[in-house]
């Protein structure tokens, strides 16, 4: 009998990668500005911008340079080493943006059979767990979603099947809790060996 894995989707901008810090230095090196990560509280970055730049804020999405030398997210190597040991790990994305998956290639993300997808619909994506920082995202995908926190999710409202997260650790713990604990019904996940 075949079983199938356990698929987790995992978004690639800012929840993999922190795409903002170099967008922005980007954006304010050609605008004299001078926004900041925490600057940015909503999805329409257009609207927070000089009225200057306004929506060619997006063209910087597409420039080469955004992913050289792009930084991991805090506890995201981990995290997502964590997550092979249960799950198949494909990162989904909407970016079109070929040098993304040069940087995830460069930076060891994609490994152990690692895929990566441009999905601009991830309703369309099949899997069990979808870790994302946009929530309309999670409201198309059908399985169990996290919602990566941000500034510009933070007015997000969240169906029943999603759990706001605040670090890749949070990522890990929900994991344990919501998939493995079950298994080991009153073992404490510290007696359990080779989770360690």
């Amino acid at each position: 009998m075949f079983i199938k894995p356990l698929v987790a989707a995992i978004d690639v901008d800012q929840v993999t990668l922190d795409l903002l810090p170099v967008w922005l230095s980007l954006y304010n090196r050609d605008y004299h500005d001078n926004l900041q990560p925490k600057d940015i509280t909503e999805w329409g970055i257009h609207h927070l911008v000089k009225p200057s730049c306004g929506k060619r804020i997006y063209d910087y999405l597409h420039l080469p340079e955004l992913y050289e030398g792009i930084r991991v997210v805090d506890g995201a190597e981990q995290g997502i080493d964590f997550l092979r040991k249960f799950f198949r790990v494909a990162f989904v994305t909407a970016s079109t943006n070929p040098w993304q998956r040069t940087a995830l290639e460069k930076l060891g993300f994609l490994k152990d059979g690692t895929t990566h997808h441009v999905e601009p619909n991830k309703g369309n994506v099949e899997a069990s767990l979808m870790v994302d920082d946009n929530a309309d995202n999670l409201k198309a995908f059908k399985g169990y979603g996290l919602l990566f926190d941000a500034p510009h999710n933070q007015q997000e409202q969240l169906l029943k099947r999603h759990t706001r997260v605040f670090s890749w650790l949070d990522v890990q713990n929900y994991v344990m809790e919501n998939y493995f604990v079950p298994i080991f019904s009153s073992t404490p996940v510290e007696e359990v060996g080779y989770l360690r």
